[in-house]
């Protein structure tokens, strides 16, 4: 940009700044640090093969479609606030150190949740609300990892009906670390 492209200048700092910064070409997108194959993210940080992403970094690879995924975390999609060492999660957000994560919230240091929320520990779960420390759970009641399989099988068939189960699963988002709180 030269002299030309902004006019003359007048004098008045405030005016003649106001009317570069509208004439000036600015970047839609922000980038920290070292960024490999990152394209259409922005305010990423140490992002590695991450596509149309807000605010993902420290060592996270292979996002897509995703906001608030940091340290350390890998194949996460269309997810909100995922962190530390959380990898494979889907369609999920509050997901904290917890893997094969589907369709939850709130879900912290736990693996293989699907439909879940507001679970701590938890592993081998689907449906479930308001779970500590709990394995092989269907509709927050406990059963055989054998009656488990089985039943996961048939649960997970019909796909077409995730977006529903989805929707009603959020509905049941709690602060998992607030005491004496209400209207969660």
């Amino acid at each position: 940009m030269n002299n030309e492209d902004i006019g003359e200048y007048t004098g008045d700092f405030f005016s003649d700044f106001a009317r570069f910064y509208e004439q000036s070409k600015k970047s839609s997108l922000i980038f920290f640090g070292s960024n490999e194959n990152a394209d259409y993210t922005s305010g990423s940080f140490g992002a590695k093969n991450c596509y149309l992403c807000f605010d993902v970094g420290l060592g996270v690879e292979n996002v897509l479609y995703s906001v608030c995924v940091n340290d350390n975390c890998a194949n996460v999609g269309n997810s909100f606030f995922v962190e530390n060492n959380s990898d494979n999660v889907f369609e999920s957000k509050s997901i904290r150190q917890s893997f094969n994560i589907f369709y939850s919230a709130n879900i912290d240091n736990s693996s293989d949740m699907r439909f879940c929320t507001n679970c701590v520990g938890c592993h081998f779960c689907i449906n479930c609300d308001n779970l500590v420390n709990q394995s092989y759970c269907i509709d927050n009641q406990q059963v055989s990892k054998e009656e488990y399989l089985s039943k996961t099988s048939e649960l997970l068939k019909d796909k077409s009906l995730f977006p529903d189960r989805k929707f009603t699963t959020f509905a049941k988002m709690a602060n998992l670390y607030a005491t004496n709180a209400t209207g969660g």
